[in-house]
């Protein structure tokens, strides 16, 4: 995808989705197919932990009507390079960042009760920021 067509591509997502923010790439150190030593995972597992949940507490101040107890998230990942990515690895990747939105308090928990429709997206390429962008939705009980 060209920059336009992505930038158009996550306009739209944010337009329609309840909740929207976004996060660094995860490192690859916690990618399940990495060899590094537990210690060296745990600790940049907590660090996502903290950073998605301060941005998912300053995204959600000012709501009512969190914690979402069914949801639909879909993660929109965009890479620095057009390398082919196994999509299960990055979306594994991120699962300290769902910890640390259940400990903000934006969902309920992030088992399949809770995100019957949890969803790993290729957004793009993008050179100077490769990113996640979560989106939420608030889904009916």
């Amino acid at each position: 995808m060209t920059d336009a067509i992505t930038e158009i591509y996550e306009e739209q997502q944010r337009a329609a989705c309840d909740i929207t923010f976004t996060l660094p790439m995860p490192s690859s150190k916690i990618n399940p197919n990495s060899r590094h030593h537990f210690h060296v995972q745990a600790k940049i597992k907590k660090e996502c932990r903290a950073l998605a949940y301060a941005v998912a507490r300053k995204a959600t101040t000012w709501r009512n009507d969190v914690p979402f107890p069914l949801a639909r998230v879909e993660r929109i990942f965009f890479f620095r390079d057009k390398r082919d990515r196994d999509g299960d690895n990055f979306a594994a990747a991120c699962k300290s960042y769902l910890d640390g939105i259940v400990d903000a308090g934006l969902i309920v928990d992030d088992c399949f009760r809770c995100l019957p429709e949890l969803i790993a997206t290729y957004g793009g390429v993008d050179r100077k920021n490769p990113r996640v962008v979560f989106c939420f939705w608030k889904l009916k009980t």
